[in-house]
């Protein structure tokens, strides 16, 4: 799954900065855009882990 958060984060960047390229004045802060998507990339994979587990422990309940 961090592979993919890792692509679409390349993807990001590309059109952040071409986006940058077309806003006067520097007026794009692009860390800051970029800080928010990590930060939801790993929000994203915590839910997911904790997702996956949830299910995990539902099977096991199930199969008892």
């Amino acid at each position: 799954m961090e592979k993919v958060f890792a692509a679409l984060h390349v993807y990001l960047i590309a059109i952040i900065a071409e986006t940058a390229h077309n806003v006067p004045g520097g007026m794009l802060d692009r860390r800051y855009l970029d800080n928010l998507f990590r930060d939801l990339s790993a929000d994203a994979l915590e839910v997911i882990r904790n997702g996956a587990e949830e299910m995990r422990e539902h099977e096991n309940w199930r199969a008892s």
